[in-house]
This record gives C-alpha cells, sequence and structure tokens, in this order.
C-alpha cells in the first residue's frame, strides 16, 4: 500500500508542476489513500473514490487507473470483487423504482420511497404514490441503508448516463431507459425515388506538379498545402471525404480547384450566406462560373440560376440546405448533370455538432442516389470524434477522413474576469485603443451590440452594431464597409463572422460566454487569417452562464405547441404561415417545430403545406430534454475553459481530439498574465455618463 501511494504522489507531483498548482489541490492524501485501499480498475470503480468528480476522471482518470493497474500486476495482488456485488445489488432497486414512478419523485422522494419513510405532510397524490411503492415491494426495501449510500448510488447512476445528468432529477426520470448517446442516427426517409443526373469525371494526369501550374493559372497560388492535395487527389479519385482544418487553412480551395475541372456542375451546400456571396464573387472574378441560390434573392433570380445549371452553364453552385424544400428545385436537381456534392459546415449533420440543423440531413436524400464512385467532400472546423463517426455513419464506411492540426499559432488566447457589465465596458475600450487593426466584439444579444456599439462610438471608435434582424441592404454594406477598413471594430451577434473573408482582423472580444467550445474555436478564429499574431479575449463574469442556460431552454418551443401543432396538422394540412398565426409562433420557431416533427417522421412537406403522416409515431419528447441535456453539459465544458489554469490552446485542441499541442507559450495562462484594472474611476465616470446620455440602455 504504502509504494502504490508512493507512485500516486509522484503523479500529482508531475500534475502539480505542470498545471502550476499545489499537489494538495490535485489531490488531497485521503484520497491517495482510499485509492490505495480500494484499487480501482475502471472509471465507474474510480468514480466511487471520495475527491474524484467527473472533471477529475475525465482529466486523470486513465493515467491512474494504469498506474494501479501496472502496480496490482507487478505485485500478483487478487482484487475481491465483493463490493462491487455488493453496490450492483443498490443499484438495481433504485433503478428499477426511478423508473417505475416516471418521473414523478426528484431525488429526495426517492429516497424517502426507498427507505419507507412516509411521515411527511404529503399530499393525496403522493401517498397514492407511496401507497404504489408498497404494492410493488419499493416501499423500504432499502431501509438498511442510510441516505447518503442511496444518494451517492443515485449520483452514479447519473454518472454512468444512466440517468442523465441535469441540474434536477425530476425532468429526466423519465427516460433512464432511454440512453439517446448509444443511439446510431437514422438516416432521414427518402420520400419519392429519384433519379440523380449525374457525371463521372476521369482526370487522366493525377500528378501534384501537374495540378500545381494549374493551381497557379487561376489561382495565382504557388503550391497546395498539402492535406489540400491529399483531400483533391482523393476527389479527383471520385472518393468520399472528410476534411477538418482549422479556419483559414483553405478548405474551400480543395473543391473549388476540382470543381474548375469537372464537366457538369458541382453542389456546394453552405449556412453561410456571407460567405457563399464572398466565395460566388472572388469566382467570377476569376473566371470561374458561379452563381447561388439563396433566399435573399428573388425568386425569379434563383429560377434563373437554376436555369443556368440545367443548360450547362455553370461549374459551380452553391445553395443554403434549406432551399432542399423548395418544390422547383426538387423537380430540377434530377436534371442537373452533377460531378461533385460538397457539404460546409458539416457539423450541422450530427445530432452531436454545436449547429445541428434537421434540413441538413436531408441532403443524404441526395447522396443515397449517388454511386459509391462519386466524389463528395464535407467540410468541417470543428469536429469530435462523436461528431466524425456520425458524419461518417451518414456518408458511409468508405468515408476518407483527413485531419490536421487545430492549433492556431498566431493567436493569442486571454480570459479576463469581470464583476460587471462596468468593468466589460472598461476593457472592452482598454482592448481596442491598445491593439492596432481592427476586429469583432461578439454579443450574446440584439440589444448587446447596439449597447457596446454606442460606447464605442462615445470614445470616438468607428463602430457599428450587426445582427440579424437588420435589412439585407444594411448587412451587406456593413460587411463591404467593414472589409475596406471602414470600422475599428463591429459588435455582432454570431450573425456575422463565420462567412466574412476578411484576413486581415486583428481581435476578437467576446462580451459573454458562448455556450459551447465548438462556437468558440470557430468565433475566435475569425481572427488572424493572414498568420499575423492576433488576439483572442473572453470577458467572463460567472453569471453569463444563466444567460447561456436561458438561450438553450428556449432553442425550441414549448413540448405543448408540439402537442397543439400535430393536432392541429392532424385535422387539416397547415402552411408553416398558419401555424405560426395559430400557435402565436415567430416564423423561425414554426421552423423549428416542423423540422423536429419530419425528423421524427410525424408530418411530411406536400408542396407548401405539412400533413400528419400515416401510422406516425408518438411525439418523442425525451429526445429533445436528452439533446437540451449534452448542450448544458457542452456549457459546462465551456465554463471550465474560461476557469481552466492550463494551457487555453491546449485545452482547446484536447476538447477536439487533438493532442499534439503541449504549450502554445501564448495564452494568459502560459505567460501567467495578470490583468489589472487601472485609473478606473475615470473610467467609471466616463460610464455613468454615457447611461446617463443613452437612457434607452438598462444598465445590468
Amino acid at each position: 500500500m504504502e509504494d502504490l501511494i508512493a507512485l500516486l504522489k509522484t503523479y500529482r507531483l508531475e500534475v502539480s508542476k505542470s498545471e502550476s498548482l499545489p499537489p494538495f489541490c490535485v489531490f488531497s492524501n485521503k484520497t491517495l489513500e482510499e485509492l490505495a485501499v480500494k484499487l480501482p480498475l475502471s472509471l465507474d470503480e474510480l468514480q466511487e473514490v471520495k475527491g474524484f468528480g467527473k472533471i477529475k476522471i475525465d482529466k486523470y482518470g486513465l493515467e491512474i487507473i494504469d498506474i494501479i493497474k501496472n502496480f496490482v500486476e507487478k505485485n500478483e495482488i487478487t482484487i475481491k470483487t465483493q463490493v462491487k456485488k455488493e453496490q450492483n445489488n443498490l443499484e438495481e432497486p433504485i433503478y428499477n423504482c426511478i423508473k417505475a414512478f416516471n418521473g414523478e419523485f426528484g431525488k429526495s422522494g426517492i429516497i424517502k420511497i426507498l427507505k419507507g419513510s412516509n411521515t411527511t405532510n404529503s399530499s393525496y397524490y403522493a401517498q397514492e404514490y407511496y401507497r404504489k411503492a408498497i404494492e410493488s415491494e419499493f416501499f423500504g426495501c432499502l431501509s438498511n441503508y442510510s441516505k447518503k449510500e442511496i444518494e451517492k448510488t443515485i449520483n452514479g447512476l447519473i454518472n454512468k448516463n444512466k440517468i442523465l445528468k441535469t441540474p434536477g432529477l425530476r425532468p429526466l426520470l423519465r427516460i433512464v431507459d432511454v440512453d439517446y448517446s448509444k443511439i446510431k442516427t437514422k438516416k432521414p426517409k427518402t420520400t419519392n425515388k429519384i433519379k440523380i443526373n449525374y457525371i463521372k469525371n476521369d482526370i487522366k494526369n493525377k500528378t501534384r506538379a501537374f495540378h500545381k501550374k494549374l493551381l497557379f493559372e487561376t489561382f495565382k497560388f504557388e503550391d497546395f498545402h498539402d492535406n489540400q492535395w491529399r483531400v483533391i487527389k482523393e476527389l479527383l479519385d471520385n472518393k468520399r471525404v472528410l476534411i477538418i482544418e482549422k479556419t483559414g487553412f483553405g478548405k474551400s480551395l480543395c473543391y473549388q480547384y476540382c470543381a474548375n475541372l469537372f464537366e457538369g456542375v458541382t453542389i456546394v451546400f453552405s449556412p453561410l450566406l456571407s460567405l457563399i456571396r464572398d466565395q460566388v464573387s472572388s469566382l467570377k472574378d476569376k473566371g470561374i462560373k458561379a452563381e447561388c441560390i439563396i433566399s435573399e434573392q428573388t425568386k425569379e433570380k434563383n429560377e434563373e440560376i437554376i436555369n443556368k445549371a440545367l443548360k450547362g452553364k455553370l461549374s459551380m453552385l452553391y445553395i443554403s440546405p434549406e432551399r432542399l424544400d423548395n418544390e422547383f428545385w426538387i423537380q430540377c436537381i434530377t436534371k442537373i448533370k452533377i460531378s461533385m456534392i460538397v457539404i460546409d459546415e458539416a457539423h450541422c449533420i450530427s445530432q452531436w455538432g454545436h449547429d445541428f440543423r434537421p434540413q441538413y440531413r436531408r441532403i443524404l436524400n441526395l447522396v443515397d442516389y449517388l454511386p459509391l464512385d462519386f466524389p463528395i467532400l464535407a467540410l468541417s472546423a470543428t469536429a469530435t470524434t462523436k461528431i466524425i463517426e456520425d458524419i461518417r455513419f451518414q456518408l458511409g464506411d468508405s468515408l476518407k477522413i483527413i485531419k490536421g492540426s487545430l492549433i492556431r499559432d498566431n493567436i493569442q488566447l486571454h480570459t479576463i474576469f469581470c464583476n460587471d457589465l462596468n468593468e466589460k465596458l472598461y476593457w472592452i475600450l482598454r482592448i481596442i485603443n491598445n491593439i492596432d487593426g481592427n476586429g469583432l466584439v461578439y454579443c450574446a444579444t440584439r440589444q448587446d451590440t447596439v449597447l457596446a456599439a454606442n460606447w464605442l462610438q462615445y470614445n470616438n471608435i468607428d463602430s457599428c452594431y450587426y445582427h440579424g434582424a437588420l435589412e439585407k441592404k444594411q448587412r451587406t454594406k456593413i460587411e463591404k464597409d467593414f472589409k475596406e477598413g471602414a470600422y475599428k471594430a463591429i459588435a455582432s451577434t454570431n450573425a456575422l463572422g463565420m462567412g466574412v473573408d476578411k484576413k486581415d482582423i486583428r481581435f476578437v472580444i467576446h462580451l459573454q460566454i458562448p455556450e459551447n467550445l465548438m462556437n468558440y474555436y470557430q468565433e475566435f478564429g475569425r481572427a488572424g487569417r493572414d498568420n499575423k499574431l492576433s488576439q483572442a479575449v473572453l470577458l467572463y463574469n460567472p453569471k453569463d452562464r444563466q444567460l447561456c442556460e436561458f438561450f438553450i431552454e428556449n432553442s425550441r418551443p414549448p413540448i405543448k405547441k408540439y402537442k397543439s401543432a400535430i393536432v392541429r396538422i392532424k385535422n387539416s394540412p397547415k402552411t408553416k404561415q398558419e401555424l405560426s398565426k395559430e400557435l402565436y409562433l415567430s416564423e423561425s420557431q414554426v421552423s423549428t417545430l416542423i423540422n423536429d416533427l419530419i425528423d421524427q417522421e410525424i408530418v411530411y412537406k406536400d408542396n407548401n403545406t405539412y400533413k400528419y403522416s400515416k401510422n406516425a409515431p408518438l411525439l418523442d419528447e425525451n429526445y429533445f430534454i436528452w439533446q437540451m441535456n449534452q448542450k448544458i453539459i457542452e456549457l459546462d465544458k465551456m465554463i471550465n475553459y474560461a476557469v481552466t489554469k492550463t494551457c487555453r490552446m491546449k485545452y482547446i485542441c484536447n476538447y477536439f481530439e487533438d493532442y499534439t499541442v503541449d504549450k502554445c507559450n501564448k495564452c494568459d495562462n502560459c505567460k501567467n498574465y495578470n490583468f489589472t484594472i487601472s485609473d478606473y474611476q475615470n473610467t467609471k465616470e466616463k460610464i455613468d455618463k454615457f447611461f446617463y446620455s443613452n437612457p434607452q440602455f438598462v444598465k445590468k
């Protein structure tokens, strides 16, 4: 035992040095002694050791288990399994009790039932449940166990994902027998058999030297990056490929180059309207026949572009996935001679993606009718192992995965703790005044974009605000002016930035914490695409979590609206406009609701109306609860990033399973920066005057 404790102390010392923490902050001596006594050989057993929560298990669990396993094997120690068996016996009745009561009780109620306590002043209905507990032989079945033991076992079930982890058990108790994380996402059904009119390309010369010359002639680049060439070579061989590379790497060139060689039309699905506009304009300047079909254009303009594609007058056609519902497009897709399919922001296909969109899954209706030796390219800058496996399931086992390093060497990551909005306004002003070049201030709400822009203007800094509710002409003008350097800063929601091709953004500041690390990586990745030094600053106040949770909880309409929509559609087919009016929901909320109902095969689209499916299943509202819970877990990881003391770039890359980063030697943690407020009183007085002269802003 002493020898094992010595080994564990050596490991603890290594961790404490690497994380610049005192050893006792990593593990206490009591925890090490308990490890030496219990000898856990799995993550499930490790969570029974005091001092090992989910975060420590994720960070150190596998290494601790390896140390103990090696010690046990070397010393030929036989481990008794009696304690584990007893724990399993305790888990079974608790798990069955939770299932039997179908979510009607929280943790304390379950404990009372299992221990036989009905002494509370409970209602008639509660007494009825206690009676049911006696009939089901649950009442008092664990009376010999302490409340602490029962609570610990329930927490163990939560950590094992048998009961999905969430603040408060009650909403999830009724789905303990459904673990959605283990369900392979089924592909959506294709309503009609369609025949795709595709062209198989046969490029004879596939040497890099030959294609380098063509690359320079059209795109003026001297050579491909190695991973660009790997992707292009696979596409020239008519393969299916997923490329995961950081923002600014040049993923778009992979399909643009091939599309220029192929006969027929390359269809590019992308949700980023500003990116579509930029790329189409740039391609036209290079003499490449490219067009786009987007909602911002008139119906006549979109139909004119589709007719060009039908006549073979285009090389590339960009389209947003939402257009897949358009009847005219559905009729035409069978006649366009397609040479390649491109799925940009491919994480949108996956239920694990931070921006999962049911519309994106309908791309698979098209993919399913293409041969396996037809080139398909999926692209993403943010794909974890779960997302990759989901995309592989959707696009086929033959999918080739090409993944690069996600480290951004030229970006300095910083997090500054702020006590209130005043301090955030102080730091925005101080940072922007001390950085050359222009940049973005990301805000969680539209109101905050207006506030931040006005604060900067109040301090004579050229700035404006941007969000999705602005008119199309206004948004387009702001994007153009920003690219031309008219503004020092744009205060924006995440509506701006994902598709803006501006390489010299010098700073990205986040006024509030994003909902997850995937969003954050995408958003700060707008900075420094020219590979010059740039800053990414997160202004963090722990209370910002409440706003994130609000957005997560309200990302879908209430369940009662889904049920009401089903009843109404079942009675008679409805259009989106009719549902919006009858349910008192916005058009975007109705779109979310309808897409979910289509995804669950409860309704289907027929022309411009939605009809109830024959033999439709019941609404699986548990899936929505599970998905919301996954978002809460991702938010926790984002919070952990904000408070981590380790290298920030390493933390992010490890999240994406890129373990090649040791230390970036640029972030605030690597540099041991201590952000201190100076001359605050003068700025505070200016802030007070700003709010006084702008009463439309409510001080938070």
